[in-house]
């Protein structure tokens, strides 16, 4: 009300603006012909544009998905098109951003059980997390099970079949540390409909034929569990560096938190005295331990805490590495 106070000695400069009357199909043609003429993975779509831009019904998020599939695809583009194309022109936002998602993560998928598991596993820690992960920090919060047989370049490519509906920024690195770029990469959802999506259980219903079908979402798990993983993560690596299938209590040293981590040579210097500390910091703070430093507790508060006992032990086991 305020505002609107402020602008009534002024109400003769407003003009009414109704967004849902916008037509924003000319902006979409434009930014289709610009992708088109600017990319040569995309000239497949020469010929689609208005067929394109008629299905996204004014969605820029939609277009841009499409856009971002073809030019990530390696194999059967025509396909690909073909079948964003097979949707109905009458289905709704909701509907049409479902049907392109499900489309991105059935490209991404391989041929085993085991990595729609490991699919699953990466858009769930994609919605848990608070801030947006390294794709190296991500691969190491993976359940030991998932991880077994793979690598992190593996997981990386995974990753990278996502690019059309996530938005990957370079991390601030020290000129001292060398992993590789790629694994480096702060990972995130393009847009909020993408997190929408994850964490719907079931899909919604395109038409009338379809309400009495299950359409469950086969890459949805529940927040609880999100979480509970993400909590147990963050417990073990701050323990031990890492996560491990078989943990004996007080068998090792923990290469996790540790007194002087860094090995400073001295105590009574100041953190600006240290010329050298940001590169220390970074051979021997890996982003996943600095995550679970930083989100142990958000993920905790989010778990059934009260009722899961391998919580308590791992809380009891962090405390008394604090005595």
């Amino acid at each position: 009300s305020h505002v609107r106070d402020a602008f009534e000695p002024h109400m003769d400069i407003i003009e009414g603006h109704n967004l849902y009357e916008d037509d924003a199909r000319v902006d979409l043609f434009a930014y289709l012909q610009h992708s088109i003429a600017s990319d040569e993975r995309l000239s497949c779509l020469k010929g689609h544009e208005n067929s394109l831009v008629e299905h996204s019904q004014g969605l820029f998020i939609w277009l841009h998905t499409v856009v971002e599939l073809v030019a990530t695809c390696t194999w059967a583009k025509e396909g690909v098109v073909d079948n964003v194309l097979e949707g109905k022109l009458s289905d709704n936002a909701e509907v049409k951003m479902t049907s392109m998602y499900s489309t991105v993560m059935m490209q991404a998928l391989g041929q085993t059980k085991s990595s729609r598991d490991v699919l699953r596993a990466f858009v769930g820690m994609l919605f848990a997390a608070p801030v947006p992960m390294s794709i190296s920090a991500m691969y190491a919060f993976l359940p030991p099970s998932l991880r077994r047989g793979s690598t992190i370049d593996e997981f990386t490519a995974l990753v990278m079949k996502l690019k059309p509906v996530l938005t990957l920024t370079p991390a601030p690195i020290d000129k001292d540390v060398t992993d590789p770029v790629t694994e480096r990469l702060l990972v995130q959802a393009y847009h909020a409909s993408f997190l929408d999506f994850i964490s719907r259980e079931h899909l919604p219903h395109s038409t009338s034929e379809d309400m009495g079908k299950d359409l469950s979402n086969p890459f949805w798990t529940d927040v609880v569990s999100l979480h509970r993983n993400m909590a147990l993560g963050c417990f073990e690596i701050m323990e031990r560096g890492s996560r491990v299938e078989h943990r004996g209590r007080g068998d090792s040293t923990p290469s996790g938190l540790k007194f002087n981590i860094c090995s400073l040579e001295s105590s009574y210097r100041a953190n600006s005295e240290v010329e050298d500390l940001d590169a220390r910091i970074a051979r021997t703070i890996s982003s996943e331990l600095a995550y679970s430093c930083r989100f142990w507790i958000h993920h905790l508060v989010r778990s059934s805490v009260e009722e899961d006992q391998a919580l308590h032990d791992e809380v009891n086991v962090l405390l008394s590495m604090f005595r």
